[in-house]
Formats: structure tokens, C-alpha cells, sequence
């Protein structure tokens, strides 16, 4: 049994292990998520300590010790360390966002799509909190983070095989009128148009979704990233499908995610 093995990755979290070791849990493309130590990282003389980042991507050389039950790092070759999510408040809590996501998401080990969803949204970000249009004002540079980071949370519950029905009206069963107002009903488990017979803003529990609405959620599927961020969402419907994308995910776990609150608060 060859117990060195070589994997790409991405460091989700870092946690000290006493005062010499730091743990690291890292998102792959071929085995999801794992837990790995950094030996010596704890250490200010320890090259490991430099280099394992919250969020770096790099290949990690790793060392499997079935008798410990545990594996650890022997080398990691960075290759990229988003330096621009780190000075950037707003980019770096929309990060911190995504990888608490894909921490405590079900079926990351079994999907390596959320390995190329993670990667490309953290590219995303990265490139532009560093390069920003010339004449982008802080308002429109906030909106353009969180409409990727509403595509991250949508694309997520997709893989997920959570994403609501967004052609049919769950109460009527008719089709959703396109970029209209409408609701999402938890008990129901899918969205309400705004024709829809006996319902009211005073209905308890919907989330309502301003116009352009429920449908558009579809179009965020098939872009990329860049591109969703070049054309973000106009104000209205923006808090509410971030609101919304984040209650289904924190369903779908279980708990809250803390790094949402935060990021919603800026």
C-alpha cells in the first residue's frame, strides 16, 4: 500500500493542534474533503506555518499513517494565495462564505464539481476586488460581489439536488411568469407566483422575491462567474435571493452560517 499520495487542493480551515501543530482541512477535486496535519506549523521557524492560508490553492504532498489514523503534510507547493480577498473586507467575507459552504456541505466528497465551484469563485473574487472597473463606485462593487455570491449559493444547492422548481407555481401548478414578483413557501418547499389564488404579503412564512424574480435564478446556472459579475442584479431582488439562498443551505446542513451574518452586515 503506497501511503505517500500527491492531490490539488484548496485550505477551507486551519485550527491549532496544541502549540505546535495546526490542523488543516483542505477541498479536493478527487476526494471531497479532508482533514490533514500540518506538522511543526504551529512554529514561527516552520516553513508550513508561511504557507498553509486560509483559502491557498496548491498541490500537497501527503503522507497516510494508517496506524495513527491520521494524515499528514510533507511538502505543499502554493499556487496561488488570493492576496486581494485578504485586503478586501467584502471579498474576503463572501470567501469565508463560500468556504464554510463547502466545509460543512453534504455529497462534497462524492461531486467533484464542487471542487471547480469553489476554485472558480474564489478566482472570481480575487481578480476583481484587485481589479475593479475604473468607474465602478463602492455601492455597484457590492452589488457585483453579491450577485456571485448569490450564483455560488444557487449553483450550490443545484449540485446539492436541492434547488427548487423555478418554471412551476406550487400552488397552482401553472408555469412562473417570467422576471415577476413572487414567493418562496418553506412548508411547501417551492416558490409562489405573485397571481397566485389567497396569497398575501401578510401570509406567514413567504419569502417574497421582487421582480426580475424567481425565474432569473435559472440564469445563473449555466454563466460563469466573470460573467454574472459584469452584469449583477438591480438592488431589489438582491437581499432576498441572497436571504433565501442562504436559509436552503443552512437547512440542507443543519446550523447557521456564521460568515453570512457577517457578510450580510457589510
Amino acid at each position: 500500500m503506497n501511503r505517500n499520495w500527491i492531490t490539488e487542493g484548496i485550505i477551507l480551515k486551519t485550527f491549532p493542534i496544541g502549540d505546535q501543530h495546526r490542523g488543516v482541512v483542505l477541498c479536493t477535486p478527487e476526494n471531497g474533503n479532508i482533514s490533514v496535519i500540518a506538522h511543526g506549523a504551529g512554529s514561527p521557524r516552520s516553513k508550513l506555518r508561511a504557507i498553509t492560508l486560509p483559502l491557498a490553492t496548491g498541490t500537497f504532498y501527503l503522507y497516510e499513517d494508517p496506524g495513527r489514523n491520521s494524515i499528514k503534510i510533507t511538502d505543499l507547493e502554493l499556487r496561488k494565495v488570493p492576496e486581494g480577498l485578504r485586503s478586501d473586507l467584502n471579498g474576503f467575507y463572501a470567501a469565508s462564505l463560500a468556504a464554510e459552504v463547502l466545509l460543512y456541505g453534504h455529497g462534497v466528497s462524492e461531486n467533484p464539481e464542487f471542487y471547480r465551484l469553489f476554485s472558480e469563485v474564489l478566482d472570481t473574487l480575487d481578480d476583481f476586488v484587485q481589479n475593479p472597473p475604473s468607474d465602478i463606485s463602492t455601492d455597484e462593487k457590492v452589488r457585483s460581489v453579491t450577485t456571485i455570491m448569490i450564483s455560488f449559493l444557487w449553483k450550490y444547492l443545484e449540485f446539492s439536488g436541492i434547488y427548487p422548481d423555478t418554471g412551476i407555481c406550487s400552488r397552482t401548478e401553472e408555469p412562473l411568469a417570467p422576471r415577476t414578483a413572487g414567493w418562496y413557501n418553506p412548508r411547501e418547499g417551492g416558490f409562489i407566483s405573485a397571481g397566485a389564488g389567497g396569497v398575501t404579503n401578510g401570509e406567514e412564512g413567504l419569502v417574497r422575491i421582487p421582480a426580475p424574480g424567481i425565474t432569473i435564478l435559472d440564469w445563473f446556472l449555466d454563466k460563469p462567474f466573470a460573467r454574472i459579475q459584469s452584469e449583477p442584479l438591480p438592488p431589489a431582488p438582491l437581499g432576498a435571493l441572497l436571504h433565501l439562498g442562504v436559509f436552503l443551505v443552512e437547512q440542507s446542513i443543519d446550523r447557521k452560517l456564521k460568515s453570512a451574518q457577517v457578510f450580510r452586515s457589510l
